[in-house]
């Protein structure tokens, strides 16, 4: 869920900021890589998504099977497909105020 990535971000980069650790760097680097792909999969609108996954992960099929075709947007990010998932009435101001 997008809503706590915020939270989850902050409490990393803390971490980092304490430590000093690669591990912890590295987090940080793939939670905000992650936070891009809920951007990227929309283009360039600025809109978010509530999950995004490759499409032949499991995680992937899941979306596709729950959700059929509706509210399911592709695109193809760093040489893969992924999907990513919108939700029934789209993503809440709750979410990208966790998130941002």
């Amino acid at each position: 869920m997008a809503i706590w990535t915020g939270s989850y971000l902050a409490a990393l980069a803390y971490r980092y900021h304490t430590l000093k650790d690669k591990e912890s760097l590295s987090y940080v680097n793939q939670l905000l890589s992650g936070i891009e792909r809920l951007f990227l999969i929309n283009g360039d609108t600025g809109l978010l998504a509530r999950a995004v996954a490759p499409v032949q992960s499991p995680t992937g099929q899941h979306i596709i099977q729950d959700r059929g075709i509706d509210g399911l947007r592709y695109r193809v990010i760093d040489g893969e497909e992924w999907v990513g998932l919108q939700g029934k009435d789209g993503v809440s101001r709750d979410q990208y105020t966790g998130i941002l």
